[in-house]
């Protein structure tokens, strides 16, 4: 995993990370699946933001 951007006060106005792996690892294709679900389900990807901000993820 790369990152830029990331402190221990907190987060630069532009940040990211990248992380790369093997498209044959199921930990990768998961997040992927998931990731073109909320994209079509906007929906439930409002449901996913408000929760990760009720919990400050």
């Amino acid at each position: 995993m790369f990152a830029k951007g990331y402190f221990p006060t907190g987060l630069e106005k532009i940040s990211f990370h990248v992380h790369h792996m093997g498209t044959k690892e199921q930990f990768f294709m998961d997040r992927i699946y998931f990731r073109d679900f909320l994209r079509v389900n906007p929906s439930v990807a409002n449901e996913y933001e408000q929760l990760k901000l009720k919990l400050d993820l």
